[in-house]
């Protein structure tokens, strides 16, 4: 089972260690050394995590397979994608509100989490935008809307819909 936590730490780490050397090469960072920076998360969760994050286009990375195992892993870029998702979950409180939501929801897969991130984003800076902050957003709030007559507290982003607690700011 994927972690996303994992999933998420690996795309941290990675980011972190991202740059081009003056012969604009990439600095590549192995298994082992992905192991060393992320000691919450054993070497099997962090290789399904990789495996999944090149399955799906978030990084770029070299999987050496032998025997029916993972030989070794070298690590090089996140790529635009991953880059993408990165920006929507960096912040940790809209990842945990993400995670909550889908758990809520009962939402478990990668593209349902980057939908409720970037919903939440939006959400977040849209009502920055206006002068609102928000309390809270949950699950609860992920109701679909057919009416255009919204109260005041209330706010449609997409086929989303927000209920949130506000205050003028």
């Amino acid at each position: 089972k994927l972690d996303y936590d994992c999933l998420r730490s690996l795309l941290l780490k990675l980011e972190d260690f991202e740059n081009l050397d003056d012969d604009l090469c990439y600095q590549s960072m192995t298994l082992d050394d992905m192991e060393k920076a992320q000691q919450t998360f054993q070497k099997n969760e962090i290789a399904y995590a990789t495996l999944k994050a090149k399955e799906g286009g978030l990084i770029n990375a070299n999987i050496v397979n032998a025997d029916d195992c993972i030989y070794t892993c070298i690590y090089s870029s996140l790529t635009y994608d991953g880059h993408q998702f990165l920006d929507n979950v960096r912040n940790n409180n809209i990842w945990n509100k993400t995670k909550s939501i889908a758990k809520e929801l009962g939402c478990t897969s990668f593209r349902s989490l980057l939908s409720i991130s970037e919903k939440i984003n939006s959400c977040y800076d849209s009502v920055a935008i206006i002068g609102f902050a928000f309390s809270s957003v949950t699950a609860n709030s992920f109701l679909v809307e057919e009416s255009s007559h919204l109260a005041s507290d209330n706010f449609l982003f997409g086929t989303l819909y927000f209920s949130a607690d506000h205050t003028d700011t």
